[in-house]
């Protein structure tokens, strides 16, 4: 309480001398001028255009690393009830499907190869409209209930990154055109 007091006191005392009493010190701090900047005069333009850059290149890894988990998770023996489930619901053949799976895998490269995965397009045949389904459906069995152990079991670097973009995927992969 002692303390409060004489700051109190102090204060009382600076305010009733007049500006010309005081000292030259004094008188240049009370008449500096606080200049404001922002947070982006801190970090030099590289430094942002290598940290967008390393967003750009981590989503796109993001895209490519999942189609592939998803293609691998179907030509793997986890899948194999959900397979048989699958190719009796849209009526193909599960030998095809899989050759059709590998085939895909090979060319993913990023967010535009695995869109055209998951849309159909108009120049498509029936068959491969049906494997596109197929294929959807998959995705989300593996998104829902296999991505987390495939995050955690492998040499991801932004493994966490990874678990929250796990929910923006599913959304992406349960309607493609967001992709």
């Amino acid at each position: 309480m002692c303390i409060l007091k004489n700051k109190i006191r102090l204060l009382k005392q600076r305010r009733s001398i007049k500006p010309d009493q005081r000292s030259a010190e004094e008188q240049k701090i009370s008449n500096k001028v606080i200049q404001k900047t922002s947070l982006s005069s801190y970090f030099s333009k590289k430094d942002v255009d290598s940290e967008l850059k390393l967003m750009k290149l981590k989503y796109k890894n993001m895209y490519k690393n999942y189609g592939r988990a998803i293609c691998t998770f179907i030509l793997s023996q986890a899948a194999q009830n959900y397979l048989e489930l699958t190719t009796a619901e849209y009526y193909m053949d599960l030998h095809s499907f899989l050759s059709f799976v590998r085939e895909k895998k090979r060319s993913l490269d990023g967010i535009h190869e695995l869109r055209a995965l998951l849309l159909p397009a108009l120049e498509d045949n029936n068959m491969v409209i049906i494997y596109k389904k197929a294929f959807k459906k998959m995705a989300e069995i593996f998104i829902k209930y296999f991505s987390v152990n495939w995050i955690y079991h492998s040499k991801l670097e932004y493994k966490l990154d990874y678990i929250k973009f796990r929910y923006k995927m599913l959304r992406k992969i349960m309607n493609p055109t967001l992709l």
